[in-house]
């Protein structure tokens, strides 16, 4: 993909690159961003948003698809967990484990934890918040009910349409009974 950042033309870039992977664009306020684009890509759960040379993907990408897609050669090298440059596979610390009640779970030993457990004037704004949507554990695997990577750096228009393809393959999958 060419780099779109400072020009006025990426509009068109973009809807072209998105239908080819076969995500819907859809019209938004310019980003102001260094690409300022007025199109961003939607698949159901998934917002795609155009950067320099790749693009940004959120969006909750089931831990299995998420194996699936690194397992494959253009996926690992061009469909990268966390935006990370070194292409690392999707595993700690780069996943988010949900519970039951969709509460995300965390270590003992994580930097909020110990934030929340302390007595600082930060602590006291975070604390209510962070007690209602986090749950300390000692084993997130095994206390999950959710696992999935919900950032993506896309860096080529077949690893867009790659990881298009998976997650479609996913929502379908989900929907029918």
């Amino acid at each position: 993909m060419i780099n779109l950042a400072g020009r006025s033309d990426c509009d068109e870039y973009i809807a072209r690159e998105l239908r080819h992977a076969r995500i819907t664009p859809e019209r938004c306020e310019p980003s102001g961003r260094e690409v300022n684009a007025s199109i961003v890509g939607r698949l159901p759960g998934f917002t795609f948003t155009r950067a320099w040379y790749y693009y940004v993907v959120e969006g909750r990408v089931p831990i299995a698809v998420a194996h699936a897609l690194y397992e494959d050669p253009l996926g690992r090298d061009d469909v990268r967990v966390a935006g990370h440059c070194g292409c690392p596979p999707p595993a700690d610390p780069w996943l988010t484990y949900l519970d039951e009640d969709g509460k995300e779970l965390l270590t003992l030993g994580n930097p909020r934890h110990d934030l929340v457990n302390s007595d600082s004037e930060i602590a006291s704004r975070v604390n209510a918040e962070m007690r209602a949507t986090c749950r300390w554990v000692e084993d997130r695997a095994a206390a999950a009910s959710e696992v999935f990577v919900d950032l993506y750096h896309i860096d080529s228009e077949a690893g867009l349409r790659l990881f298009a393809d998976a997650v479609r393959d996913t929502t379908t999958t989900r929907r029918t009974p």
